[in-house]
Formats: structure tokens, sequence, C-alpha cells
């Protein structure tokens, strides 16, 4: 568990609160972006992750998008702040130090039948073309970070990238995720169960 502890440690430091106020949310936070392969790194399932100065978070909507503005508004009145009016989703870390990540995403994805796509997407600001089936998937194929935070596995975590890659073929670092992924997890001889009935998991548990 030490090097799970010493990423948590390290969002503490750069989104102070931010682990605990996601914890309160009725549906599930899944972690995306170059995070996840910071934490793929630290894992030694693949060798290599680039950096990054933000941290993605979609967190899922179970009853009522009221679930979401509450969730960023205690992140307000922690102290983030949100001038990209351009990016609602998008807050900023009161904790201004250098070599820490600066902002979130704080995305969303619908949890329940009852929240549809475009609720998810009017929420947190972003058009049409916003597809959740992929983050979706990934939430099903993820290992449990902390209380209600998720990773998606590797499986997942490529259907998201192939899907953004697919619809922006322009964000070259799609493309380059993918093969750092796929050519890691074989370079290091991993292996991927299929068999097992929860999802698709890594042999090599998370330390």
């Amino acid at each position: 568990m030490k090097k799970l502890s010493v990423w948590r440690q390290t969002v503490d430091h750069s989104f102070p609160g931010l682990l605990n106020i996601i914890g309160t949310a009725q549906g599930r936070g899944l972690i995306l972006g170059a995070a996840v392969l910071q934490i793929y790194r630290d894992q030694g399932w693949i060798p290599r992750a680039r950096a990054t100065g933000d941290l993605d978070l979609s967190v899922g909507i179970v009853a009522d998008t009221n679930e979401y503005q509450v969730l960023r508004g205690t992140l307000i009145a922690s102290g983030y702040s949100a001038p990209d009016h351009e990016r609602y989703f998008r807050l900023y870390s009161p904790v201004k130090v250098a070599l820490t990540m600066a902002y979130i995403d704080l995305l969303a994805h619908p949890e329940s039948d009852g929240i549809s796509g475009k609720e998810a997407r009017n929420t947190m600001g972003v058009g049409d073309g916003w597809s959740f089936e992929e983050i979706l998937f990934a939430l099903e194929q993820s290992h449990a970070l902390c209380k209600n935070i998720f990773i998606p596995n590797p499986i997942g975590f490529l259907a998201m990238k192939a899907a953004s890659y697919i619809d922006d073929p322009v964000r070259a670092k799609d493309l380059v995720d993918i093969v750092d992924v796929v050519f890691g997890l074989v370079g290091n001889g991993r292996e991927i169960n299929f068999q097992q009935p929860v999802g698709l998991r890594l042999t090599q548990r998370l330390n």
C-alpha cells in the first residue's frame, strides 16, 4: 500500500480536502487521464508515464444533478476557484506551489437510469459529443483507490483512450498513451485474467 499512500499524499498536497469531499458523493468517482498512467507506473505495470499538471476526475450522478453542484460548491467553499467561464468543470487548487498539480477537471457521468447523458453533459457544461459509454465500461473494470474513488484497469483505460483518439485524431497524446500501456504491459509480462466474473483484473494486485 505504500506507493498508493504516496500518491494519495501527493493529491492531498495539491488538492486539499478533495479526496474526502469526493468520498461523500452518492456516485462513484473515476480517475481519468495521465494520473492513471502515473499510478500504473508506480505499480510497476508500465515503465514510464507522462507528467501532468492536472487531475481528471469524473463523479457519478445517481439521483439528481444537484449532487454534482453540491460537490463543486463544497470545493469552491474550501478555497478552490473557477475563473475559466468556458470550462465550468475546471477548478483551480488553492495551493500555489511549484511541482504540484494546478487544477481539477471535475467531470460527471450518469450512474443510474434516472439520469440521462444530456443531463450529465449540461451539468458539467460540455457539448453533445461527450460520450459516457467508455467511462461506464471503465468504471466496471476498475480498482478501488480509496473511499468511493476508483481507477480503471488497463482494459478500461485503453477503451477510453481509443474512443478519445478516434473522436479527435489530433490528440496524439492519446495514441502515445495507448502505445505506452500496451507495450508496457507486454514488456513487463503482465497477464490479464479474462475469466474473473467481477470485471477484468491484472493478476498483480495494487500495492
